[in-house]
């Protein structure tokens, strides 16, 4: 949880030269305090997650409709922002072409992943 929920600091990785959180958002508040709706993805603002099982929060985030990742209340911690198209191109860009390196290099991306992965749990 990152942002005003615990004052966490996002862990942040670099692609190519952006930089981005290591795990999607799971907070439940704007960044002014206010609660973020859990409303069923009505025309307001309002979070959801991939299943009623909140293990699956701790892994892969919550879902933010339009309307709160678009709220002037901020929906990122302090310093981030949600990327934009652009930005979301340039990162698969940027990553493809670092797979595509490993590989002329006789390296499987596969492999990297694992291990990394193995490291960071």
């Amino acid at each position: 949880v990152f942002g005003v929920e615990l004052n966490k600091i996002p862990i942040m990785i670099i692609i190519g030269e952006q930089e981005w959180m290591q795990e999607n958002l799971k907070v439940t508040h704007f960044s002014n305090g206010d609660e973020i709706p859990n409303v069923g993805f009505a025309n307001i603002p309002d979070l959801s997650s991939y299943t009623t099982n909140p293990d699956f929060v701790d892994i892969y985030g919550n879902y933010y409709n339009w309307w709160a990742v678009n709220d002037d209340r901020g929906l990122c911690p302090e310093g981030w922002h949600v990327p934009s198209d652009e930005e979301m191109i340039q990162a698969g860009q940027q990553l493809q072409q670092m797979g595509a390196n490993m590989q002329e290099q006789g390296i499987n991306p596969q492999e990297v992943s694992n291990v990394a992965k193995s490291f960071t749990g």
